[in-house]
Formats: C-alpha cells, sequence, structure tokens
C-alpha cells in the first residue's frame, strides 16, 4: 500500500479566514485575525503578523500590538465538518481516503494512493491535481487551502513526514515541483524517517519526556534501542505507534463513506449584513455543491439555504425544481430571487446549503447545432415563477378521472410535485397511441344547435362532420350521460376563398367544432372550440 498525506497547518484559521465581498473575491488581509487556543495565539492571519503578533503570545499582549483585532476562539466542531467536506471531495481520486487528527490538534488527510498511479499516469500527476483541487476549492479563499504533500508506506509515516517536511521549511511548501515527490517516494521510508525530532512523533507528551531525558532527540535513535529495552521502558501505546511507524504492525484507518445528503456552511466572523454580501457566499456553496454533483453524476430536486444570525435566530430558504437540476446558472437565479424575501434585522453569522433529494444524472442531447431544450426552458420558466409569486399564484389546467369532459377538466394549483409532471406531459406527445384530440376551449354550458334532417347548423351555418363518433359515457351513479363526439368544420364562403384554378382543390374550412349527440335527448350540442 502507498499514502499520501494531505497535511492542513492553517485549517483553524481558514475556518474563519476573512474574504473581501467585493467582485474581486480578494483575501481581506486588513483586519488582524488571531485564533486562540487556551488563552493564547495559535495562529494569525498576515494581517495580525505584520503586526508582531505570532502563535503563543497571550491575549493581552496581542491587544497591545494591535488595536483593531479579531479574536475568536477555536473551533474544532467546525474544522471537522470542513476536513470532512474536502475529503468528499478528494474522494474522486481515491477510494480510500481518511481523515487524521493526531495527538497536536492538527488535521490531515490520507489517501491510500496505490491503486490510483495508473489511473492518473503517477504520482506527478496525481499531486498536481490534487494540489490544483486545494487552491481552487468553492470553500477556499483565493489563496487556497494551505497543504503539504508526503508519500509513505504505512499512513503514520506519511502524517509525520508531511509535518516534518512542513516545519523544516519555516511553512513553506518543501513539494512545488512534482519531480520532486518522484525522488522522495524513491528513498525507503526508514531512510527518511532517521533524521525526524523526537518531539514531532504523534504521541502523547508523557513519553516524549521520556525520550528527551534518555537523551534520544531523533528518531533514528530511538528505533536503534532494542526491542526489549524499549517494551521495558514505554507503555503498549507508545510501542504500538513505532510499530505502525515502521509497519511492522497494521494500521487501519477509517475510511470515509459518502453521505447521502449534501450540506455545507460558510462561517463570518463579523458577519454579513445586506443581500448583495450574501451572494458572495451563495456563489461559493453552489459551485461546490454543482461540484459535487457532478463529480458523484447526480441531480438535485431541490435545495435549502439556512442563515443563523447572531440573534440566534435562524431562517430557512426552500428551492424546489420542477425537473432534476444540475445547473449553477440556472440554481443561482432561483437562489437570488428567493433571497429578497429574506429578513436582515441582524447580521446573518452562517450560511449552510442543504440538498437532500437527488437523481441520477441523464445525459441531455442537444440537436446538432446546440440549441437549448425548449422543455428545459420551460421548467426554468416555471420555477422562477413560483420562486417569485409562490406556488399559488401559478395555476395549470389539469385532467381528473371523470368521463364528462365538463367535470374532468379542471385547473390545480402548480406546485413542485406537479409542475413537473404537467410540463413533461405537454411536451411529450409522441408515440403511436396518441390520445383523442380536444379543443383548447370549452363552454361553460353546452350550446343547443340546429338540426333539420341529417343537417346540423350553428348559428344559421351548416357543419359538416369530419372526424367521429367518439362515445363517452358516465355519472351513472347521478344522472347517466351518453353522448357521441364529433369534430365539425364550418366551410369557408364561397366569396372568401382564394380564386384559383384548380377544380379539384380541397374544401376550405372556417372554423372548428366539438360536437357531441345527447344519446338519450337525442339533441345535438356545440361544446368546445378549435383554436
Amino acid at each position: 500500500m502507498l499514502w499520501l498525506c494531505i497535511y492542513l497547518p492553517l485549517l483553524p484559521l481558514e475556518v474563519f479566514k476573512q474574504v473581501n465581498l467585493n467582485k474581486t473575491e480578494q483575501p481581506s488581509e486588513n483586519k488582524a485575525l488571531v485564533v486562540l487556543q487556551e488563552q493564547k495565539v495559535l495562529l494569525c492571519n498576515k494581517a495580525a503578523s505584520d503586526a508582531g503578533i505570532e502563535p503563543g503570545l497571550t491575549l493581552n499582549t496581542a491587544h497591545s500590538l494591535s488595536e483593531a483585532l479579531l479574536i475568536t476562539e477555536r473551533d474544532q466542531e467546525k474544522e471537522s465538518k470542513l476536513l470532512q467536506y474536502l475529503a468528499e471531495s478528494a474522494y474522486q481520486f481515491s477510494s480510500a481516503v481518511s481523515c487524521y487528527h493526531n495527538h497536536h490538534h492538527e488535521s490531515s488527510l490520507l489517501l491510500e494512493v496505490g491503486g490510483s498511479l495508473k489511473l492518473f499516469d503517477g504520482i506527478d500527476n496525481l499531486q498536481q491535481q490534487l494540489s490544483h483541487l486545494l487552491k481552487t476549492h468553492p470553500l477556499a479563499d483565493a489563496e487556497g487551502f494551505k497543504h503539504q504533500f508526503s508519500i509513505a508506506k504505512t499512513p503514520k509515516a506519511a502524517e509525520l513526514l508531511a509535518r516534518y517536511y512542513y516545519q523544516k521549511n519555516a511553512g513553506k511548501n518543501l513539494i512545488t515541483d512534482t519531480s520532486e515527490l518522484s525522488q522522495i517516494m524513491s528513498a525507503p521510508t526508514a531512510e527518511r524517517l532517521k533524521s525526524i525530532p523526537i518531539v514531532l512523533l504523534d504521541v502523547p507528551e508523557k513519553p516524549l519526556k521520556q525520550c528527551l531525558s534518555m537523551g534520544l532527540n531523533y528518531l533514528n535513535e530511538l528505533l536503534a534501542l532494542p526491542k526489549a529495552a524499549l517494551a521495558k521502558r514505554f507503555n503498549h501505546g507508545f510501542i504500538l505507534y513505532l510499530q505502525q511507524l515502521t509497519g511492522r504492525q497494521s494500521d487501519p484507518q477509517k475510511i470515509i463513506k459518502l453521505p447521502a445528503y449534501f450540506e455545507r456552511e460558510q462561517f463570518y466572523i463579523d458577519g454579513l449584513r445586506s443581500h448583495a454580501d450574501l451572494i458572495f457566499p451563495i456563489e461559493k456553496l453552489l459551485k461546490e455543491f454543482c461540484f459535487y454533483l457532478q463529480v458523484r453524476q447526480l441531480q438535485s430536486r431541490g435545495i435549502e439555504w439556512v442563515f443563523h444570525r447572531y440573534s440566534k435566530q435562524k431562517n430557512s430558504i426552500p428551492i424546489s425544481c420542477s425537473e432534476p437540476q444540475s445547473q449553477y446558472a440556472s440554481l443561482l437565479s432561483l437562489s437570488k430571487i428567493k433571497l429578497e424575501k429574506l429578513p436582515l434585522d441582524s447580521p446573518v453569522e452562517t450560511v449552510s446549503l442543504i440538498a437532500r433529494d437527488f437523481e441520477l444524472a441523464e445525459l441531455r442531447e442537444d440537436d446538432f447545432f446546440h440549441t437549448k431544450n425548449q422543455a428545459y426552458s420551460t421548467h426554468l420558466l416555471a420555477d422562477k415563477l413560483i420562486a417569485k409569486l409562490g406556488p399559488q399564484a401559478l395555476s395549470r389546467v389539469d385532467s381528473g378521472n371523470h368521463h364528462l369532459p365538463e367535470i374532468n377538466n379542471c385547473v390545480k394549483t402548480l406546485s413542485k410535485n406537479t409542475a413537473g409532471e404537467t410540463l413533461n406531459k405537454n411536451s411529450s406527445n409522441e408515440g403511436h397511441n396518441k390520445p383523442p384530440a380536444r379543443p383548447a376551449w370549452l363552454l361553460e354550458q353546452p350550446e343547443k344547435l340546429l338540426s333539420i334532417d341529417s343537417d346540423i347548423f350553428y348559428r344559421s351555418h351548416k357543419l359538416q362532420l369530419l372526424k367521429g363518433p367518439e362515445r363517452i359515457e358516465g355519472n351513472w351513479w347521478k344522472k347517466s350521460s351518453s353522448r357521441d363526439y364529433f369534430i365539425a368544420a364550418q366551410l369557408m364562403p364561397s366569396n372568401k376563398k382564394p380564386p384559383t384554378s384548380n377544380k379539384n382543390q380541397h374544401p376550405v374550412y372556417q372554423a372548428f367544432y366539438w360536437i357531441y349527440y345527447d344519446r338519450k335527448i337525442q339533441h345535438w350540442y356545440l361544446h368546445g372550440l378549435f383554436s
């Protein structure tokens, strides 16, 4: 097995890192930001570092160096969530991805890449793509996530070497050229572990102090001791760590499982106070969501925005789609429409995006000229109207389970569950079993027609039967009805016909009607008009 470690040294700071909400989307370094742990500075951004603040200083000392100082306590729960999100994104490179937290409360991702090298054409290309993902990730700022790579035969060795390389180069990534990674991988793991200081080992503080009191400063000095001597002086946990580090003992990792839902959030320490400010995190989260859908080949039936405020209030905005959706532009357009209704009585601290209803993506076929699908445009229009006006403002013509047309036809609200069905029904008239022709307009009350012998007249105009009969019977439990429906037409008067010399021309019709013969009353009626 071959393990690649992605060490994320600045993750506690990157959870809170400030961003500029302008169109430039560049990180804001105007405000000094520090992350505290046990009332001491754990990490700080560039503005705080320029003011002389550094990790290890007390809060009072940091205040004395910078008056305008943003202070936040470390939030390991948020760090774990962000690490899980990054692990899900890295799942495309390996089927075995693990989130790793060491005894120093630092976070890393571990990927078993032995089976991925052939797929990605070598370790160099794999490292390049992983680095690009971390630098351009939608949940990162313009600088991306600070990271350090390392490769080893065991997961603990890969994690230890990544931290060692990072500290050795004073926080600068050691591996910048992909060829360096290949050279490091070619060296035996045992050789690379020799020069690592004892204090970097991922063990509790007690055995580290024991090693230092024995005059052991480097790992090679510790590994040179006989096994019996080590077993006498150190506990079982420390011995097991050394065995797993060097590959003498198996080290199973907890491999992540991709969840059946999507949930992401963006946290802003100084709050968002306007709808324009909210657009920035919405765009970032939607990009991450669409990337998630693309990687897993899914489409979404709807999403939900959740806004947490300083006042501890929470607002939820659901967005429904009439057909499975994965287009960033469409989801952003619907989100902006819904966002107008969000009250902003207090600043928004956290913006979350949640999606639970997924379907497998279907390939959309375009024509030769790549014109947009008309049905898809109609779906988006319906979604926008519902988002803007509400589900009660949009109605549709529907049919029930009755046989009689005047009872069967009805108007229903166009909701998220019925919009897609209606639009799909209207756009899919293909096939051999086409339904009978029906007029778009039915009269509120059927109108009696004049019949003389076998001729039928409507307002003194003679009608000609073109198609029928279609027998419709129903309502037997109340008032039984039995009707024979026909499509009839009115001939255009001869003085209005266009001149032509063709004696075998077809008849020219002026209007088409839907009429029926009531078999019980034995009379003709007009029921609908064809447009």
